[in-house]
């Protein structure tokens, strides 16, 4: 096992940039198990060095990017969850040399059962006993992920019912633990996967461009929308200047009940804004969109293409179709514009507020 300590992205843009590509290289290649090619000084390829074993790395923060963590199993660990008494004795079977002497027999063993030929079928057995108590949920790489950790588990308990240390029931009883903690470890992975997969990530950095101001979204037919303080639109000027105001970039255009949204626009919006906070989303057009589509987060598509082509300010554009409460949650019981009771003597019938609400003004 190879450990890393403490990967904390710290610093200046540039250095927590350079962290998290360290990180990537070394991680990725690890689960990739892929080496760097070298030459000699006579300019031949000296072949690359693929990783054998684990790494174990430890921090408070994640690697940035949705395929670099599918490769990774990652384990929350809380303030005060770790069981002191059990590491202090683990601490002085260290000290005493027994843990290092367990693990030289358990070399011994394992090199035996590989000059007898049976160490490969302990491996396959061990992986398909672990990867059909997994669930297939989650990213495609998660349950290989698994199966991979409880192998080495499997194949040191088999040692130890070899030699006596342990027999068959108090392995059995140890495997469902492991088993019981692995499933807990898969629901983890499961929220990660899906926290910074390319559609969540898109969907969230819109919803902050939204609030923050930096974009809008306009009635289908034009204008600010029903519930406006919610699709980027501000109220500003007082008096007879007063009026309504879409933030930043139109991104898109909503009714009632969906959201048509300008995938171009709105990824100028999220790239700017998800590299300002130091995880770019750099995925194209096609992939976001494909991400949206498998995430089932697109409430109708065409039959050729991801987008359905409808008429926003009297024009005909291919959008993306979601459902509104995709990217806002509105309180209904809240009072509309158009809802307003407006006093005469404070707001004038011509009044340039008013031009921005539709319906029946009662005054």
């Amino acid at each position: 096992m190879f450990v890393v300590d403490d990967f904390v992205a710290r610093g200046t843009q540039s250095d927590v940039a350079r962290m998290h590509r360290d990180a990537e290289r070394v991680l990725r290649s690890q689960g990739n198990q892929s080496g760097r090619d070298r030459m000699t000084s006579t300019t031949e390829l000296r072949g690359a060095n693929v990783p054998k074993g684990m790494i174990c790395s430890t921090g408070e923060d994640l690697p940035n990017g949705h395929s670099l963590q599918a490769r990774l199993v990652i384990i929350n660990m809380k303030k005060g969850s770790t069981n002191t008494g059990v590491l202090s004795q683990l601490q002085d079977y260290a000290q005493t040399g027994y843990l290092a002497q367990l693990n030289a027999n358990f070399i011994r063993w394992i090199a035996a059962a590989a000059d007898d030929g049976v160490i490969e079928q302990y491996f396959i057995d061990a992986l398909s006993s672990c990867a059909e108590q997994l669930p297939t949920e989650g990213h495609a790489r998660t349950r290989d992920n698994l199966s991979q950790m409880l192998v080495g588990m499997w194949i040191y308990l088999q040692y130890a019912i070899d030699v006596g240390i342990m027999n068959l029931e108090a392995a059995d009883i140890f495997k469902l633990q492991a088993i019981k903690t692995v499933l807990a470890l898969s629901q983890i992975q499961a929220g990660v996967d899906k926290d910074s997969s390319d559609a969540e990530r898109f969907v969230k950095v819109l919803q902050s461009a939204l609030s923050m101001g930096s974009c809008h979204l306009a009635k289908q037919g034009g204008g600010c929308p029903k519930y406006y303080t919610a699709a980027g639109w501000k109220m500003t000027g007082a008096g007879r200047s007063q009026k309504i105001e879409g933030q930043g970039v139109k991104v898109g255009w909503m009714n009632d009940k969906h959201v048509f949204i300008d995938i171009t626009a709105a990824q100028k919006v999220v790239k700017q804004l998800s590299q300002a906070t130091g995880n770019y989303l750099g995925s194209s057009d096609r992939a976001v969109t494909k991400a949206l589509y498998e995430a089932n987060m697109l409430a109708e598509v065409s039959k050729d293409r991801l987008t359905i082509k409808v008429t926003v300010e009297s024009q005909r554009r291919n959008l993306l179709y979601v459902d509104t409460n995709l990217f806002m949650d509105i309180d209904y019981d809240v009072v509309a514009p158009e809802q307003l009771f407006w006093d005469y003597d404070v707001v004038e019938p011509d009044h340039p507020i008013l031009d921005c609400l539709d319906g029946d003004i009662p005054f």
